[in-house]
């Protein structure tokens, strides 16, 4: 039977295979629909504030599941926006079938029968594929959105709310059949089979799942892939089945409807969603040049006057830093309790930097970090770092940071690293090489340089095995305020030089 004669077979309202995505359809009014749907909606957001609340209360971030908080809440604003127009007549019927709700209420159920939740609508990147003309043409595709990350990393998720309809639909606008006989087709007709695989991947879901695995190959440990299908089932179709065999050729795992269960109650889970992202981190941590900027900058220890908020990326950073204080809420939880080093190059460069463009208070915090003066003990130097900040320093900081000699002739890495060597700076070497040689985890809000590493690995490594360096990102970058030039002053330096040296230095 050809693809096009099955798609004709089904209904155009198919219904959803759980019970869970099923709603008030039928011969409800349309008004009834919206208000269900807005409630459904906010039930989420409510469940997810919930969530929010119990992690901060276990000083956890809440900064990796906000991207599906606001996606909620923009669908919670348009179902609202509905209402309105269906209660002043208009015909919103079409608009409500197209909301996105049910694929929300499937992912954070996704979510919340996982464990050791990472992040929520997360996108990853992996090297571009090149195995073939088709790919190539398309370009880059090496960002891929995960809906869940979970079991702290190892597990990606990857939800579907298609339908036996859309993909029978996407086959048939390839041409494909599934190695039925020709009669029914033209002599001659060009002919796909889905089992040859040969431009299989034009079909969407087989694309996203052969992109979401060369994404996972980027990643330091290798995360399995599950595919989770609300509304597909095994054995519909012959077609649609041999959809589902070619994800799983990509190594995915596929659940579909009738292997689903209902999700949990949020009040029994919360503890199983949480994780201790420092649980991981070695005894030692290797201390990153954007760290090292952001422990001595005045932008992180003092209020700014109001006439040093003169540049929008300070600007910026001050805003954030005044809703959030950086080092309080992300630096000092993953610091506090480790020895700390740092590489003699990443030390030096940044007494230069701080000499040359640093305001006073920041060439004094960045002496008492890396140690300039030998005599004085820990607890002097945490004090004097203290006095220097509005914020507390905790107790658990150890000052000052450790200064290593590092030879990169002598550190111990695997092969791969003859590729990833003439790309980076000798500074970025001398950093992420030996954390990545002492398997120290290197703690950096180097994102552009983390991303480079990590893709270079993945293009150029010839087993999973082979393994880049730890590393641990704070979620943005922090610069130093730096001095205004003065006139007849050749020691300042204007601030825009400041920002285009940490701007460089944070990979941006």
């Amino acid at each position: 039977m050809a693809v096009e004669t099955q798609v004709q077979r089904i209904h155009l309202d198919e219904q959803p295979l759980v019970a869970r995505n099923r709603g008030a359809h039928g011969a409800a009014p349309t008004i009834l629909r919206v208000q269900e749907h807005t409630d459904r909606c906010k039930a989420i957001l409510d469940e997810l504030d919930r969530f929010f609340q119990f992690l901060e209360s276990k000083g956890q971030r809440t900064l990796p599941y906000r991207t599906f908080r606001n996606e909620i809440q923009t669908e919670f604003v348009a179902l609202e926006k509905l209402h309105r127009l269906e209660a002043a007549g208009e015909n919103v019927q079409n608009r409500l079938d197209s909301s996105n709700l049910k694929f929300y209420e499937a992912v954070w159920a996704a979510a919340k029968q996982s464990s050791g939740l990472l992040g929520l609508r997360r996108w990853f990147y992996g090297a571009p594929m090149q195995s073939s003309k088709a790919k190539v043409k398309k370009g880059d595709r090496s960002a891929v959105l995960v809906d869940v990350v979970t079991k702290r990393g190892s597990e990606w998720i990857k939800v579907s709310t298609t339908t036996q309809k859309r993909v029978l639909f996407d086959l048939a606008k390839q041409g494909w059949q599934n190695g039925y006989s020709s009669d029914e087709n033209d002599e001659g007709e060009d002919q796909h089979n889905l089992s040859d695989g040969s431009d299989a991947d034009e079909i969407l879901l087989i694309r996203t799942a052969e992109d979401l695995a060369n994404a996972a190959k980027a990643e330091l440990i290798v995360p399995r892939i599950r595919f989770i299908f609300t509304r597909l089932e095994t054995g519909m179709s012959a077609e649609t089945d041999a959809v589902l065999d070619r994800i799983r050729a990509t190594g995915a795992i596929v659940q579909c409807a009738d292997e689903l269960e209902d999700p949990p109650a949020l009040d029994d889970v919360l503890q199983n969603l949480m994780i201790d992202e420092f649980e991981d981190f070695s005894h030692v941590l290797n201390i990153d040049c954007t760290i090292l900027i952001a422990l001595a900058s005045d932008i992180c220890h003092v209020k700014i006057p109001q006439e040093l908020r003169r540049h929008r990326q300070i600007l910026d950073q001050i805003k954030a830093e005044e809703k959030e204080p950086f080092l309080s809420t992300f630096v000092y939880p993953a610091l506090e309790g480790h020895p700390l080093v740092c590489t003699a190059k990443a030390a030096e460069h940044m007494r230069r930097l701080t000499q040359k463009i640093g305001t006073d208070s920041e060439r004094a915090r960045m002496a008492i970090v890396v140690g300039e003066d030998a005599t004085k003990s820990a607890e002097a130097l945490r004090k004097e770092f203290q006095a220097l900040s509005i914020h507390p320093v905790p107790a658990g900081l150890q000052l000052p940071i450790k200064v290593v000699d590092v030879d990169f002739n002598d550190l111990a890495l695997p092969p791969v690293v003859d590729a990833v060597a003439p790309e980076l700076t000798d500074i970025n070497k001398s950093v992420f090489f030996y954390g990545w040689a002492n398997r120290n985890t290197t703690v950096s809000s180097n994102l552009g340089v983390v991303k480079q590493i990590r893709s270079l690995i993945a293009r150029h490594r010839t087993s999973t095995e082979e393994k880049g360096p730890d590393v641990w990102i704070a979620p943005y970058a922090m610069s130093l305020l730096a001095n205004e030039k003065k006139k007849g002053d050749e020691h300042g330096a204007p601030r825009a030089r400041n920002l285009a040296e940490t701007a460089r230095l944070s990979g941006r």
